[in-house]
């Protein structure tokens, strides 16, 4: 029997989506409590990992149990939400086909990414947001945001090791909102490289505040080099919102 988690957690005080050997992770906390629920070990698969503070409104995972009586669900998250603590918390669970995997049968997923524009620092969004102290130049943001659409390599966008992985990814959908001092950025890819939306914002604001060219942005999607290297948002302003899959549900 295979069950799909819809999950929404605050990332603060955990070391990342990912269980880790000397760090408490959001996975080890769900699978602890589920374990305790279903009486056996259970281990979870993620649709993906999420960095040390980021946050999560729609993650989902998998989990599997070796026999074949139903789970209530409903008393699953009852009894669940009550083991975990409270910045992680289940929002659903239902039964799926074997065919269903959380990571492989994703299609889309979608991130925002959350700034306000201050000289000053506001203690109520430190935990969700990033301060940008420059106004933004929207007209620039608009025309920024345009290039990232559609399939590109993203290689310059990214962290880490990329030896013999692939680097092109497709964006579905980009933009912006603007509400007073804050903006919010959305971003919906078939997948996403290690630290990719955070670069991706990181160079639209770097673009809209003067620091760099349009020119400079598409040298780097074209070329697939960092041309100019600018400071990375940190990870605090970034929240998963959902996972999109076929239906796969039985």
């Amino acid at each position: 029997m295979r069950y799909r988690l819809t999950i929404e957690y605050d990332g603060t005080n955990y070391a990342g989506w990912q269980r880790q050997k000397n760090a408490i992770s959001v996975q080890e906390k769900i699978e602890n409590a589920l374990s305790v629920f279903c009486n056996i070990k259970i281990t979870i698969v993620g649709s993906g990992r999420t960095d040390a503070g980021v946050h999560a409104l729609g993650q989902v995972a998998h989990f599997d149990i070796p026999f074949n009586d139903t789970i209530n669900v409903q008393r699953l998250l009852c009894s669940v939400n009550s083991l975990l603590p409270d910045d992680i918390k289940l929002k659903s669970c239902e039964m799926v086909s074997n065919d269903f995997h959380a990571q492989y049968s994703a299609k889309t997923k979608t991130y925002k990414y959350s700034i306000y524009i201050s000289d000053k620092l506001k203690p109520l969004k430190i935990r969700y947001a990033e301060r940008v102290k420059s106004s933004l130049d929207f007209d620039i943001l608009r025309a920024a945001l345009k290039l990232f659409l559609g399939i590109h390599d993203f290689r310059a966008f990214s962290a880490g090791q990329l030896k013999n992985k692939s680097t092109i990814r497709e964006i579905t959908n980009i933009n912006f909102i603007n509400e007073n001092e804050d903006v919010f950025f959305e971003i919906t890819g078939n997948g996403f490289l290690y630290k990719m939306v955070r670069f991706i914002v990181s160079y639209l604001i770097a673009a809209a505040t003067g620091k760099i060219t349009l020119l400079d942005v598409e040298r780097m999607l074209t070329e697939g080099r960092r041309v100019i290297n600018i400071k990375l948002l940190p990870a605090n302003g970034l929240c998963l919102m959902n996972v999109k899959y076929p239906n796969l549900s039985k």
